[in-house]
């Protein structure tokens, strides 16, 4: 089926036997193969068109060389329908709500922003995702997506190390578990463990469904328990529903509770326990090429976190967080490119309570570092990394971590590899004020599952 009609009032036998020239809107085209025509005026009403365009006879020339001159008149509409291929592995009724800004579309390239777009908010549909558009019954115009989507369940495994003003090894990790579409609705799980030294865990629970059955949003739920250098217990349980509002990414709005619960040792130093009522905003946008060696493309991350703290003396007090986290690339050439990240962060809290202040150091966020090893009410950190893929399985890259105004920056190299069955990263860093000896080996494990 073809999405538009075309008017077509010549004579077949001399499109067969003769060289025909036609004009389209003033625009000369050649055909030596009558069976072409269709083909061609397809392509040009989809190209330069809306859906719904009619090519139209303006005139026609007997004479030896068969001239005839068509115009484009287009009859604004949108997509009726949308269908998929039952093989995609995703339920058809969370497709139909994923995709279902394509019933806005009234041209091709429109059709394609969109999905473009979508892909913003969820990275597994490809960048190659196929459309098919045809005519159903009433004249309803109908779009028969073909994608196979790009799931990335993983198993990973962070560890660091380094030496200590004692010439000791401290050594620190994390394990992070990553399931998608288990449940074939495009979910994701997450569990995260993290162990730093002897006297500090974190552990998170994670899981997200985009859309929940027959309704046009979805949720998150999110659990954190985090024991902090064995003075307090920080625990975290929140839920958010997620919208697309707008066409790229996404967006949560959710709340929760929190509480600290200092520990005996914590009692001793001084740090009170805190409990608080929150409410949060966020918003995701993944534009980048690749999950794993990406070279292309724009990540934003925003965070808002509000929260009223109930004291036990009754006393209500407000804090607020706020972070970004940013990455843009610039390709240099085919194989080079610089790729800058902002993470940025800040705490108001009238307690200036340690329990809500910002940690970082480590790979994640500031290389050359201990993992977490910094603590702080505000952040600004800037990273600059050179990137060299040879291949497209192997990226070497320098980087240069500074973090605004205090800490000295760190530089290192590394690499990222990847396989059929898993990545690999590598990445030493070092302080400017420090000895190259004294610098930090990170690595990073990913076990792909799917």
């Amino acid at each position: 089926m073809r999405i538009f009609n075309l008017i077509l009032f010549f004579t077949l036998s001399w499109s067969y036997t003769q060289e025909t020239v036609i004009t389209v809107d003033g625009e000369k085209l050649t055909l030596n193969d009558g069976s072409s025509f269709i083909s061609q005026f397809d392509s040009i009403l989809v190209g330069n068109g809306e859906f719904g365009g009619i090519v139209a006879i303006i005139d026609m020339d007997s004479s030896s060389e068969v001239l005839i001159n068509y115009e484009i008149h287009n009859d604004y509409k949108i997509i009726d329908e949308i269908l998929f291929q039952k093989e995609s592995g995703v339920n058809i009724a969370v497709l139909q709500q994923l995709f279902s800004n394509l019933t806005k579309a009234h041209s091709y390239n429109s059709a394609q922003t969109i999905v473009k777009e979508l892909r913003t908010g969820y990275p597994f549909i490809p960048s190659n995702i196929h459309l098919n558009y045809g005519l159903m019954n009433n004249d309803r115009l109908g779009v028969l997506v073909n994608f196979k989507p790009e799931f990335n369940s993983h198993f990973s495994g962070i560890a660091g190390a380094g030496r200590q003003d004692d010439r000791g090894w401290d050594i620190a990790g994390e394990v992070d578990i990553h399931l998608e579409n288990t449940w074939r609705t495009a979910n994701i799980t997450d569990l995260v463990w993290k162990r730093n030294g002897d006297e500090s865990q974190y552990i998170l629970f994670k899981h997200e469904e985009p859309y929940l059955a027959g309704l046009p949003f979805g949720a998150k739920l999110e659990l954190i328990q985090d024991l902090r250098n064995r003075e307090y217990v920080y625990t975290n349980s929140s839920g958010a529903f997620s919208v697309q509002l707008g066409q790229r990414g996404k967006w949560y709005f959710g709340g929760g509770k929190e509480s600290i619960k200092p520990t005996a040792y914590g009692i001793s130093m001084g740090i009170q326990p805190s409990k608080a009522q929150t409410f949060t905003i966020e918003y995701f946008s993944d534009g980048r090429n690749d999950r794993w060696l990406p070279t292309k493309g724009f990540f934003l991350n925003m965070k808002t976190h509000i929260g009223r703290v109930i004291e036990t003396k009754q006393k209500n007090n407000l804090v607020a967080q706020l972070q970004f986290h940013i990455e843009e690339f610039l390709s240099i050439s085919e194989r080079t490119a610089l790729r800058f990240k902002f993470w940025n962060g800040l705490v108001l809290d009238n307690e200036n309570h340690v329990g809500q202040k910002i940690r970082y150091g480590g790979m994640n966020t500031f290389r050359g570092y201990q993992e977490d090893i910094f603590t702080s009410d505000m952040i600004n950190i800037i990273s600059l990394d050179m990137l060299f893929t040879p291949t497209e399985q192997l990226q070497i890259f320098s980087f240069g971590d500074m973090s605004m105004p205090t800490i000295p920056m760190s530089v290192g190299f590394g690499l990222r590899q990847l396989t059929a069955n898993s990545v690999m990263e590598v990445s030493f860093g070092w302080p400017v004020d420090e000895a190259f000896s004294a610098g930090k080996v990170h690595v990073k494990f990913t076990s792909l599952l799917d």
